[in-house]
């Protein structure tokens, strides 16, 4: 089965930033990024100290501002260094593997390969152990999803 997919640079980054700040480990951070931060505002000291320590401060702006730049900073890096991210990708889809052509790329990926695939309401995300990801996007492809989904789910994924 044949599925041609192509996104852009700025649906690449909302993808890739939604599925950042969905991560449990980034929720932490930023619930503690706001605890310091409001115990810093209102003085709050858990260490007994007459002054709430500068330090609170400073952790909070890095899990509040810095390490969400530094996420940004990194995707923008990643679309600007990599033509593929927004080529038009062809995904030739069989029992035994998927072939991807590329404007600038040809790859074929065993089924085994794959670590995961995550499907949402316009996307399927495929994983593979090497940490990379594949976005197809099926929101203008609603004809060939049952389809395709037979195929995935025939993999047991």
């Amino acid at each position: 089965m044949l599925v041609e997919s192509q996104i852009s640079a700025k649906e690449y980054k909302y993808l890739i930033l939604n599925l950042f700040y969905k991560k449990t480990s980034f929720l932490i951070f930023c619930f503690i990024g706001l605890l310091l931060l409001v115990m810093y505002l209102f003085n709050v000291n858990i260490e007994g100290l007459e002054k709430t320590p500068v330090y609170y401060l400073y952790f909070s702006s890095f899990f509040l501002v810095i390490n969400p730049l530094l996420v940004y900073y990194t995707i923008y890096k990643q679309i600007n260094s990599n033509i593929e991210f927004t080529e038009k990708i062809k995904y030739n889809f069989t029992n035994e593997n998927i072939n991807i052509d590329g404007e600038t790329f040809s790859q074929i990926i065993y089924w085994r390969e794959i670590k995961q695939i995550k499907k949402t309401q316009n996307w399927i995300f495929i994983f593979l152990k090497d940490k990379t990801i594949y976005i197809i996007s099926i929101k203008n492809n609603t004809a060939q999803y049952s389809e395709l989904e037979n195929i995935i789910s025939g993999q047991g994924f």
